[in-house]
């Protein structure tokens, strides 16, 4: 696993979500496409509140793997706290959708 996705895991469980936010984007620098960091950074912009991010890292896992219900369950969240409430039914359906609910 990437060094930089590693301490970014750390920084994350301990709350230090703007640090692991730093070094989930080392991680993407090396890697634009990295799943784990992509989705780990996406997770911790939401915890920062920064949901616009957070929209953004998860549609992006969503191109990379339209399968991944985690992302859509995750983007579904991002949305609601955004008041975009239509965006977030539609996603969490969809998540729903994958996982045959």
């Amino acid at each position: 696993m990437n060094k930089c996705v590693e301490e970014a895991k750390k920084q994350f469980l301990r709350g230090n979500y703007r640090s692991a936010i730093r070094w989930y984007t080392r991680a993407l620098n090396k890697d634009t496409v990295c799943f784990e960091a992509l989705m780990g950074r996406g997770q911790a912009y939401h915890e920062c509140g920064k949901y616009m991010d957070a929209v953004e890292d998860f549609s992006r896992v969503i191109a990379i793997n339209p399968k991944e219900a985690e992302a859509w369950r995750n983007r579904s969240l991002a949305y609601y706290n955004l008041n975009m409430e239509k965006e977030a039914i539609r996603d969490f359906s969809e998540a729903m959708r994958l996982l045959g609910a």
